[in-house]
C-alpha cells in the first residue's frame, strides 16, 4: 500500500495568510476611509474660512475709500494704505476695533464671535493695487482711469495688459474722453464723439489668431496677451478749442478679461490706482483669503457705455 504524506501544519498556514491579506486589504479600507474623511473635513474648513473672508468684506460695503484711508492713519497699522506695505492689521478684536472705526454697524461684527478660538487666525490688508496686480473683468465690466482735474505732463502714458480667460481670445474696448472748463472738478463741456476716440482691440493667446475669433470682425486691432498697449495722456483738439483727457475707460465684451494697469511714471498722475482689499481668515483649521479692488474716484456706471445723449432726441448703441 501506498503510504500517503501528511504535512502537519499547512491548514495553518493558509489560515495565517488569509489573515494576513485580510489585515492588510483592512488597512487599506481604514486609510482610505480616514483620508476621505479628513478631505471632507478640510474641504468643510476651506468652505467656512472663505465664507468668512467673504463675510468681511461684507462688512466694508458702502465704507468710502477716503474713510479706509483715514482709519489706516493710525501708526498701530502700519505706513498708511499708500504706502509700499499698505495698511494692515492683525487680529479678532484688532480688525473688529479697524472696522468699528470706520463706522460699520456694531451688530455686522457680531460675525467675529463665530471665529474666536485660540489657533484662529483673521486679517485685513488694504493697499493700492500694483503693476504686477490683476483685475478681472466680467463681460462688459468697465476698469475706469480718471485723469479729470490733472493735466499730466508731455510723454506721460497709462499702460495697460490683457490677458483673455477661460478663452484663447478676449475683446475689449478703450475710450477716451475729453473736457474742458472744469469748475470745482466737473467739466463745464465735454467734447463731440468722434470715432478714434474708440479704439477696439482683440485679445490673442500667443499661437491663435483673430482671424478665427467669431466675436469680431477685421476691424478690431489684433494685441497678444500680456503685450503692453500704451494711451498717451494728451489733450486733444476739436473746433479750434483744447480739450483735456478726462477719463479712459476699459470695457470688456463677450468674455473675461484679466487687466494689469501701470502708468510711464508716478508723478504723471495722481490717485489713479484702484484699492485692494484682502481679508484672511482661519477659524477651524484652514486659512482662505479672498480680494477685491475698489476705484479711488468715482467714475460713470458701464451702462453709458452703451447709450448716446445728443440732445436731439435719439437714443441708440455706441
Amino acid at each position: 500500500m501506498k503510504k500517503i504524506k501528511v504535512y502537519r501544519g499547512q491548514a495553518l498556514a493558509i489560515v495565517m495568510i488569509v489573515l494576513v491579506i485580510s489585515a492588510i486589504l483592512g488597512m487599506a479600507m481604514l486609510s482610505r476611509t480616514l483620508k476621505d474623511t479628513q478631505q471632507i473635513a478640510s474641504e468643510k474648513s476651506s468652505a467656512e474660512a472663505l465664507e468668512f473672508a467673504d463675510s468681511m468684506l461684507d462688512t466694508l460695503k458702502g465704507t468710502t475709500v477716503a474713510t479706509i484711508e483715514n482709519v489706516c492713519t493710525n501708526p498701530e497699522y502700519g505706513e498708511g494704505m499708500k504706502s509700499t506695505n499698505g495698511c494692515s492689521v492683525k487680529g479678532v478684536s484688532a480688525v473688529k476695533q479697524f472696522l468699528d472705526t470706520a463706522g460699520v454697524d456694531n451688530e455686522t461684527l457680531n460675525v467675529f464671535d463665530e471665529c474666536k478660538g485660540d489657533n484662529s487666525t483673521v486679517e485685513l490688508t488694504a493697499k493700492l493695487a500694483g503693476p504686477e496686480d490683476e483685475l478681472e473683468l466680467p463681460s462688459e465690466g468697465v476698469r475706469s482711469v480718471v485723469v479729470r482735474g490733472q493735466s499730466p505732463a508731455a510723454g506721460c502714458t497709462m499702460n495697460f495688459k490683457f490677458e483673455p480667460r477661460g478663452s484663447s481670445f478676449g475683446n475689449v474696448a478703450v475710450s477716451r474722453v475729453y473736457a474742458r472748463s472744469y469748475s470745482s472738478g466737473i467739466p463745464g463741456e465735454y467734447k463731440a464723439y468722434e470715432y478714434d476716440d474708440l479704439q477696439q482691440y482683440c485679445v490673442h493667446i500667443l499661437g491663435s489668431n483673430c482671424v478665427d475669433n467669431d466675436n469680431v470682425d477685421g476691424t478690431w486691432t489684433p494685441l497678444q496677451s500680456g503685450s503692453t498697449l500704451s494711451v498717451p495722456l494728451t489733450t486733444k483738439t476739436y473746433g479750434g478749442l483744447v480739450y483735456n483727457l478726462d477719463e479712459i475707460r476699459v470695457r470688456s465684451i463677450g468674455g473675461t478679461v484679466a487687466i494689469k494697469t501701470s502708468v510711464s511714471s508716478p508723478t504723471c498722475l495722481e490717485d489713479w490706482e484702484m484699492v485692494k482689499i484682502t481679508t484672511g481668515a482661519n477659524c477651524t483649521g484652514t486659512y482662505r483669503a479672498k480680494e477685491v479692488q475698489i476705484p479711488q474716484q468715482e467714475s460713470a456706471l458701464s451702462l453709458f457705455d452703451y447709450v448716446l445723449f445728443n440732445g436731439n432726441g435719439v437714443l441708440g448703441s455706441d
